[in-house]
């Protein structure tokens, strides 16, 4: 509920209105559809499902994607905490080979959005550690990240006065956080 799909498109209608190339690009099917002619991530840059540090990108400096890739100017990740580090790594690597420029992600900007209190990565068999361990926060691009945040739930703000949607909001934060012992009672 805070626009966050909002923002993303009309950053990428801002870029494509200048007669750039901005990819919107989502962990899932779901998120991808929201975005403005929005694929996959797996599918847009030819992805392994199953991702390995020894995995590389089906894309080749001389190839139409490659090609693509470097006439880039921003990519739009969403639902990027529910990848796994490995994904904006590899990205990494192969827009500093495809663009032959050894700036973090060969200089295109890319939009990483989502929610670190939602799903985190699959690790099969994986443990709290390997999880935690698989996010992109713990990934060796992470200092490079300029964080930002939305904080206002658009969906709901103008209900703010309706003391039923009030304590609503209050107990969908609670669990966000991770501080809600228990539902709270409606007023009465």
């Amino acid at each position: 509920g805070t626009g966050k799909t909002f923002v993303s498109n009309a950053i990428l209608r801002g870029v494509r209105v200048q007669e750039k190339i901005a990819l919107a690009t989502a962990t899932s099917g779901i998120a991808a559809i929201l975005l403005l002619k929005g694929r996959t991530f797996h599918s847009r840059f030819k992805v392994p499902l199953n991702i390995q540090p020894t995995s590389t990108f089906g894309v080749a400096r001389n190839d139409e994607v490659g090609e693509l890739m470097r006439a880039t100017s921003l990519i739009v990740f969403d639902e990027a905490p529910m990848g796994h580090k490995l994904m904006i790594e590899k990205l990494d690597e192969m827009l500093r080979d495809v663009r032959q420029d050894d700036r973090p992600f060969g200089g295109v900007v890319v939009l990483m959005s989502g929610d670190f209190a939602q799903n985190l990565p699959v690790v099969k068999r994986g443990g709290r550690a390997q999880i935690v361990a698989a996010t992109i926060k713990w990934s060796r691009l992470w200092n490079s990240v300029t964080q930002l945040a939305l904080t206002t739930n658009m969906r709901t703000r103008d209900a703010a006065a309706n003391r039923l949607t009030a304590t609503f909001n209050a107990f969908l934060g609670g669990i966000g956080t991770g501080t809600l012992n228990e539902y709270p009672s409606a007023p009465g």
